[in-house]
C-alpha cells in the first residue's frame, strides 16, 4: 500500500480458526528494494501495555454437548435394553426345542 501523507490506516479481519490469547500489533515498513526500514508496535519493551485479547470461537455451546451427553447415555441404555430382550427371547425359543 503505498504511502499517503494523511488519514492512512490498515484494517486486518481476523479469521475464525486464530487460538485463544492475548496480542499487540506490530508494523514493519519496507523501502523499494524490500528491506526492513522502521517498525512500530502498540505495546511497550515489556509487553505489558495496550494489549488486546482474542477469544477463539469453536462453535460449540454447553448446551450441545449436554444434549451429546443425553443421547449417549440413551443410545447406550437402549443398546442394553435391547440386548438382554432379544437374549431373554433366544431363552425362551431354546426352551421350546
Amino acid at each position: 500500500m503505498p504511502y499517503k501523507p494523511s488519514n492512512n490506516n490498515f484494517t486486518w479481519t481476523i479469521h475464525k480458526d486464530v487460538p485463544t490469547a492475548t496480542y499487540f500489533i506490530r508494523a514493519y515498513v519496507y523501502d523499494s528494494t524490500g528491506e526492513v526500514v522502521a517498525y512500530g508496535q502498540t505495546t511497550d519493551t515489556h509487553k505489558k501495555t495496550n494489549l488486546f485479547k482474542i477469544t477463539a470461537i469453536t462453535g460449540r455451546h454447553i448446551t450441545i454437548d449436554v444434549c451429546a451427553a443425553c443421547f449417549s447415555i440413551f443410545s447406550i441404555i437402549s443398546l442394553v435394553g435391547f440386548y438382554f430382550v432379544e437374549k431373554r427371547k433366544a431363552v425362551k425359543i431354546s426352551q421350546r426345542k
